[in-house]
């Protein structure tokens, strides 16, 4: 199983190129959360924002790109080399260009969540050096406040609550809900590893009078093959009971994650995250969202 997960270039010379690959599998923890931890918005380097924290793999410490598209925790090489594989998982990019991941367990500490011999990948093929991911969220209720800077379970604010589809597989799965474009529903995942939000370039196609398009940028892949990316501003789009009007959206083919996950057509991505405090209960399958003040 693999879905994509769209990163940008922390290069400040290269402000419209983004990357964009696909991450692989996700073993769910038994273990309990607590509290939670603080993360940091950092600049990719261009226009966008990606979610940097503190995690520490036994006694290494590293910044880990904060995931929920991320399948599984994943680190990079020479991270962790001395831990015993005791499986290869094979994935890659939206290219299908075939990439590996060791799969090693580790003790995982991130702010108060500690957890006890997590599934980590590790490979050489990442452009951060972790990526913080599903085998941590999805197992758990839990908050993304972004007024504090935190990922938390322990007081959980919930407004109006919506259904949240939860994509279970072998090794677990990804979670997200119904986006609404120009007044069509799409079903989504929520990808906090994304800078922005993706929709099949097929949904642009059908419906023309209700994008602008402003450009073509190129990224690349988790298996450094490029990838063309269209950029439209979309009229609106909706999720749950908020509008957002005039949104700047990434067109792509994404017809490789549908085959992965059948029917999911969108990727909600960071620059349509931020504006709100988000809870997701995994254990009923709602969320719910709701405006910062400002």
């Amino acid at each position: 199983m693999v879905v994509t997960s769209l990163k940008s270039l922390s290069n400040p010379g290269v402000t419209m190129k983004t990357l964009l690959f696909l991450i692989f599998t996700i073993s769910l923890s038994a273990n309990a959360f607590a509290d939670g931890f603080k993360f940091k918005v950092v600049s990719d380097g261009g226009t966008s924002n990606i979610l940097n924290t503190e995690v520490s793999f036994g006694s290494q410490t590293v910044s880990c790109l904060v995931d929920t598209g991320a399948r599984y925790t994943q680190v990079k090489l020479p991270l962790l080399v001395d831990l015993p594989a005791f499986r290869q998982e094979q994935g890659g990019g939206i290219s299908g260009v075939v990439a590996t991941s060791d799969l090693v367990r580790s003790d995982v500490t991130a702010g108060s969540w500690q957890l006890r011999n997590l599934t980590v990948g590790r490979t050489a093929q990442l452009p951060f050096d972790c990526l913080l991911g599903n085998n941590i969220y999805m197992a758990k209720d839990f908050q993304i406040n972004f007024e504090t800077g935190e990922f938390d379970d322990h007081v959980l604010d919930v407004g109006q609550l919506f259904p949240l589809h939860r994509y279970v597989a072998n090794y677990g799965g990804e979670f997200g809900f119904d986006l609404v474009v120009n007044g069509k529903s799409y079903p989504s995942i929520v990808d906090t590893g994304s800078t922005n939000s993706v929709l099949d370039s097929k949904i642009v196609e059908a419906d023309p009078d209700n994008f602008i398009f402003i450009q073509e940028i190129q990224g690349t892949d988790g298996s450094n093959q490029p990838v063309d990316i269209k950029v439209y501003t979309a009229k609106t789009i909706s999720f749950g009971a908020i509008t957002r009007t005039n949104a700047t959206v990434f067109a792509m083919d994404l017809s490789y994650l549908t085959t992965k996950i059948p029917g999911v057509l969108a990727v909600m991505g960071l620059n349509d995250m931020m504006d709100y405090d988000w809870v997701f209960l995994n254990s009923s399958s709602q969320w719910s969202a709701k405006p910062i003040k400002k």
